[in-house]
């Protein structure tokens, strides 16, 4: 059951990088500058792999009410399994995990329709999906469509239930839960070095 889960999730992936391939790559000419239709584009930084200064002291370790699920602002590599296939599916050697590419569908579920359409959209115009992005796709998201964080921390509860409920592995890259802890502080630097591929 997780392998048919992880390979819903792989499918969807793959048609939204489809769909995107096949609309054009036109990007815009600076993070945060606005395309032709006079929309904001999601702001982006210059991708990292390198330990920012700031996050070298012990990290908190948050513990998750319900589910005893522990989530810590510092990756350990090796945590969480590597999919050896992954690199295969992108255009560019990838510096992240999955989750940094990916929006599931319980948080992007979180937004309005019409919100969730209109991001979408601007992604497709906007994005060179040939190149790596330089913000995580789900910060990119949370901040365009102001999904709060109580009501991402709601549906990390509800994955986390899921999970478990059908015995599903999060230490597997393309289940990890997302860490609410990393992302809500959109320090884009922590973020990209959180979800580092290693």
């Amino acid at each position: 059951m997780k392998r048919i889960y992880g390979l819903l999730l792989a499918i969807i992936f793959l048609l939204l990088f489809a769909s995107c391939n096949g609309k054009g790559n036109t990007q815009t000419s600076s993070a945060g500058s606005e395309d032709e239709t006079g929309t904001e584009a999601p702001t982006q930084t210059e991708p990292t792999t390198e330990m920012p200064p700031e996050t070298t002291t012990e990290s908190p370790v948050i513990q998750e009410p319900e589910t005893g699920y522990l989530k810590s602002t510092t990756y350990t590599p090796g945590t969480i399994v590597l999919d050896p296939a992954v690199p295969a599916d992108y255009a560019f050697e990838p510096h992240y995990r999955f989750a940094y590419y990916n929006i599931p569908s319980i948080f992007s579920d979180l937004a309005t329709p019409e919100k969730r359409s209109e991001y979408f959209d601007l992604i497709e115009r906007t994005i060179d999906v040939s190149k790596e992005p330089r913000e995580m796709e789900l910060v990119s998201f949370i901040k365009y469509c102001g999904i709060s964080r109580e009501d991402f921390d709601k549906a990390v509860q509800k994955d986390i239930l899921f999970a478990k409920e059908l015995g599903i592995d999060t230490t597997e890259e393309e289940r990890e839960i997302p860490n609410a802890n990393v992302i809500y502080t959109f320090d884009n630097e922590l973020i990209n070095y959180y979800y580092r591929r290693e």
